[in-house]
């Protein structure tokens, strides 16, 4: 009867546990008023190993052929920053962050939608981040004084308390029900694999922000 309640209260942890995960990666803050996508570029970079700068991210967009950035200044985007502070798409062209993260930094990424109901979506989230996958979100998120959109990294999902976990770019880690996030993210990219280390963050949201 011990062995079988032991069984029973472990069973119970486990259900409990499989109420909220997380997936962390660095906190890093847009060091220009629209590079909230290179910061969010440079948080999936960081978690996953490879160490990008802000202003590297948009020096590599701007290298490609037919990029998201054409029409910019020629002038390098580490050494005159303002004058590179360029919006950007988080999916969809070449030098975006799905194209970045899959050619120029070694996180190969999928394109995801938004397209059918917020359960699929819950879903879809639930998976990435059980599988060790924190993602860049592009939507109506606001932030930094931004009328238009903005990028943030989602990285924890709580089914308990109806929120997900996420870096904004413009002021650090928080949180938001997954209603208003469904209600605001348009696309995401999405990394192929499990960052390395396994599940850094485990299953707590964090008291103050991950730097």
């Amino acid at each position: 009867m011990k062995y079988i309640f032991t069984i029973i209260i472990s069973i119970s942890l486990l259900n409990v546990q499989a109420q909220s995960t997380g997936c962390y990666v660095p906190t890093r803050l847009q060091t220009q008023s629209n590079w909230c996508w290179a910061a969010c570029v440079e948080m999936i970079s960081d978690g996953y190993g490879n160490n990008i700068s802000q202003c590297r991210a948009v020096q590599d967009a701007k290298n490609k052929i037919g990029d998201c950035l054409s029409g910019g200044t020629s002038l390098a985007a580490c050494s005159y920053p303002s004058s590179n502070n360029y919006t950007n798409w988080v999916i969809g062209c070449r030098g975006s962050c799905s194209d970045l993260l899959t050619n120029n930094y070694g996180v190969r990424s999928s394109s995801f939608v938004k397209n059918g109901f917020i359960s699929d979506f819950r879903n879809d989230v639930w998976g990435w981040l059980v599988g060790d996958r924190p993602f860049i979100a592009g939507g109506w998120f606001g932030g930094g004084g931004l009328n238009n959109g903005h990028a943030i990294v989602i990285q924890y999902y709580s089914k308990t308390t109806n929120k997900m976990g996420y870096d904004d770019p413009a002021f650090g880690y928080t949180s938001a029900t997954v209603d208003w996030i469904y209600s605001k993210i348009l696309v995401a990219a999405v990394p192929n694999n499990a960052k390395p280390g396994g599940r850094s963050g485990m299953d707590e949201e964090p008291a103050t922000p991950v730097t």
